[in-house]
């Protein structure tokens, strides 16, 4: 409760002292403790203090849970610790589409879209289905390869189960189009939009102008603002 209280607070550094203390006194935590200093290493991306975290999970054997493996494989995702995550992953008995969500975020955050995009394929092949926060996560890897082709795939996956009305999931679809510049598909999606907000905005004019196709950024704002 101590532990959960600093973090909810915002007082980080004093819940790894806090768990420090802990683990120097003969006491066993449970699984909802390692739960809340997963989220601290996390928040901190403490890659010294998340490798101790899943050496004690191993140890005391809750490394088989569920829920406290895909919090271990996210706060090695947010460490930048790629092996990390997987060996948790790969270690869990049960792997649902949290599992399989975050380990496609930690690819594509640590800037390998394409072992991302294999996880989703693997994703699919398990008979998983993919939720919004997995189409919106898996999204940007095909910005980044501008990957047109799997994109309309995707795009055809959220059509299909009612995800457009999500204002991430369509911001990350303009963003697809406007980075392969098919500025009439990222206007399409835009127009479809129920929800806007600045993502929505700068996700194309992004794309345009990182790419050097200022004329098409120009149309897109003046189409937007026309």
């Amino acid at each position: 409760m101590l532990i959960s209280g600093y973090t909810r607070y915002g007082f980080l550094k004093e819940s790894i002292n806090l768990y420090a203390s802990l683990r120097a006194r003969p006491v066993v935590p449970d699984n909802l403790l390692l739960l809340s200093v997963a989220k601290v290493c996390a928040a901190l991306g403490d890659i010294r203090n998340a490798k101790e975290l899943h050496d004690d999970a191993i140890g005391f054997g809750f490394h088989l849970d569920v829920s406290l493996g895909n919090a271990m494989v996210a706060m090695f995702g947010k460490c930048k610790y790629v092996d990390g995550a997987r060996l948790v992953f790969d270690a869990m008995a049960v792997k649902d589409v949290v599992s399989w969500t975050s380990l496609c975020s930690c690819y594509v955050n640590c800037g390998m879209p394409r072992q991302g995009l294999e996880v989703f394929r693997e994703m699919g092949l398990n008979r998983v289905r993919p939720n919004v926060v997995t189409v919106s996560s898996i999204l940007p890897a095909c910005s980044e390869l501008k990957d047109l082709n799997l994109g309309r795939v995707i795009h055809g996956f959220v059509v299909r189960h009612g995800m457009e009305e999500n204002v991430f999931v369509s911001s990350a679809l303009v963003n697809i189009y406007a980075s392969c510049l098919s500025i009439t598909q990222a206007q399409l999606v835009y127009d479809m939009m129920s929800k806007r907000d600045v993502v929505s905005l700068n996700a194309p004019l992004t794309a345009y102008f990182s790419n050097r196709d200022s004329k098409k950024g120009v149309t897109f704002t003046g189409y937007i603002y026309g």
